[in-house]
């Protein structure tokens, strides 16, 4: 029992290695691996979720379009039922008023045989006069009663329409809550699935869940020999419980004793930490979302902080150089090109837990070396208070990780499948892959001009792909265009068709546009080659 437990914790202080015992993990035949088949159905899954999706959305438009409908009827029978009813009670004072005069006509009625001695010429008009009252005061009241009769219908049809409406916006409402409710189980699958590079890839998987199953080892393990826990501030302050020693050449590291040997004890601080990081291992790369999983975001849940890019993340943490880095280190990476463009919890001296924005998940990645910049460490105090460098062309993790390339490289498809639907799947479109494009543009026509269509290859000279989640513009798209745009230095507005040439590219996109055809409801981006020396290699 000893002999393991020893072997687990050094495990821990090592956390993984690619070969090794964990290599033995590895499976011949790759359509065996678990991994794999969990990939499939991951794939599997969110296909449904984008097929649910696109049904929800559709009900939801079909529902807004018959409450809208509805709505102007309601309105339209309601102004129609109050005319109706002005009218009657108009009708009816008009018919009081006649009546009136009727009466009044009636009184010339009874004084008739007087006038008639008197002036028995004026006494016929009285009496004409009399009778035309009479026929006035019953017109006017049938018309009274027309028009009350009228304007009951009219508030008959006003209720009804009342009815209607209230009932299609009941529906909205739960078209509504199934339509929050699928975007909802797509936002989980996109941060609790491995829909990412990194789960298509045996090797990577076979890494994370290494490195998953060595951290929880070494927890239980940790709890079995009976490591003492202790806070940050304990080990700052060197108030530790018995058995905890302080390393003294690195400060805010210590060490428990057992059986003769030097076991790497963690603060609590750290071990919430690497937890929270282990636990999103897998998780699809989504940017400045909430909840999200890039590097930022990524970092605010591992140590509880809020920061609202990587360099005010860094300028809340007590960074220092160091030369070795430290199992719990939250190392950030930094270079003059890229300015501070990463950062994430190492698990030994080699190895990070970070979200990859170029694999488009959360992931082991080996550290390089010549790029740490400073790690924080929340036992040891801050000795660096430099700012990090900004970097001529920053991208990956930073500000924005999805921001201007640099120089492009590769066959048009090549930029596609490994730049365009990297960010397309980050973005809400896990759907949209490199096969399905494939398919699709197999069976793609030429331009509405009669020219040949990007979509028709050759992919070595040209490639594009339509990107869309629903039969109309959605947020998703809208974020996409902008990223697109701002990648391949496009002037966007929002709509429309942009272009631009560089390293011997064309680059052009569509979205809520009839220009071409209808690109209203997809996001169409298209790359041809106008140099046609040799293509430089793909370096993404």
């Amino acid at each position: 029992m000893r002999s393991r437990t020893l072997s687990a914790v050094a495990c821990a202080a090592a956390l993984l290695a690619v070969s090794g015992p964990h290599a033995a993990l590895a499976a011949e035949d790759p359509d065996g691996d678990p991994a794999v088949q969990q990939a499939a159905a991951a794939d599997e899954a969110a296909a449904d979720l984008a097929r649910r999706f696109e049904q929800a959305q559709s009900e939801y438009g079909q529902a807004n379009a018959r409450w809208s409908s509805a709505d102007r009827a309601a309105f339209g029978a309601q102004r129609a039922a109050e005319q109706a009813q002005d009218g009657a009670d108009e009708a009816t004072r008009t018919a009081g008023k006649v009546a009136s005069d009727a009466y009044k006509g009636g009184m010339v009625d009874d004084m008739a045989p007087l006038l008639a001695i008197i002036d028995p010429d004026g006494a016929q008009q009285d009496l004409r006069a009399v009778q035309n009252y009479g026929r006035l005061a019953d017109l006017a009241g049938q018309d009274a009663l027309d028009k009350k009769a009228r304007a009951a219908t009219k508030k008959g049809q006003a209720r009804k329409a009342r009815l209607r409406l209230a009932g299609l916006t009941a529906a909205l409402t739960d078209a509504e809550a199934r339509l929050a409710a699928v975007r909802a189980e797509q936002a989980g699958a996109q941060l609790r699935t491995q829909e990412s590079a990194a789960l298509v890839d045996p090797k990577t998987a076979r890494r994370n869940k290494a490195a998953a199953a060595a951290w929880l080892e070494s927890r239980l393990q940790a709890q079995e020999i009976g490591i003492p826990t202790f806070t940050a501030e304990q080990l700052r302050t060197r108030h530790l419980p018995k058995g905890i020693v302080r390393v003294k050449k690195a400060p805010g590291v210590a060490k428990f004793r057992y059986d003769g040997q030097w076991i790497p004890a963690l603060p609590n601080e750290t071990v919430e930490a690497i937890s929270y990081s282990v636990g999103a291992l897998g998780a699809g790369y989504v940017w400045q979302e909430d909840p999200g999983t890039d590097c930022v975001r990524i970092t605010e849940g591992a140590w509880q902080l809020s920061g609202a890019n990587l360099a005010g993340l860094a300028a809340d943490m007590p960074l220092r150089r160091t030369k070795t880095v430290q199992l719990g280190d939250q190392v950030f990476l930094a270079n003059d090109l890229h300015g501070l463009y990463q950062t994430g919890v190492a698990v030994d001296d080699s190895h990070m837990i970070a979200a990859d924005a170029r694999s488009g998940s959360v992931t082991v990645v080996e550290i390089e070396q010549d790029d740490v910049w400073r790690v924080a460490r929340p036992a040891a105090p801050g000795s660096d208070d430099a700012a990090a460098p900004e970097g001529s062309e920053p991208w990956r993790c930073g500000d924005d990780p999805l921001g201007r390339l640099g120089q492009l490289r590769g066959t048009p498809r090549q930029i596609i499948e490994q730049t365009v639907l990297r960010w397309s799947m980050q973005h809400g479109f896990p759907d949209v892959t490199p096969a399905h494009v494939l398919a699709s543009n197999s069976g793609h026509g030429p331009t509405v001009s009669g020219g040949r269509s990007d979509h028709q290859g050759p992919g070595e000279y040209s490639w594009a792909a339509d990107i869309s989640n629903g039969g109309s513009p959605t947020p998703e798209m809208d974020r996409l265009a902008r990223t697109l745009a701002t990648a391949f230095g496009m002037p966007w507005t929002g709509s429309g068709v942009t272009q631009v040439e560089k390293d011997g590219y064309s680059v052009q996109m569509l979205y809520r546009t009839d220009v071409g055809g209808n690109h209203f409801n997809h996001v169409h981006i298209g790359i041809h080659r106008t140099d046609m020396s040799p293509v430089p290699p793909a370096q993404f």
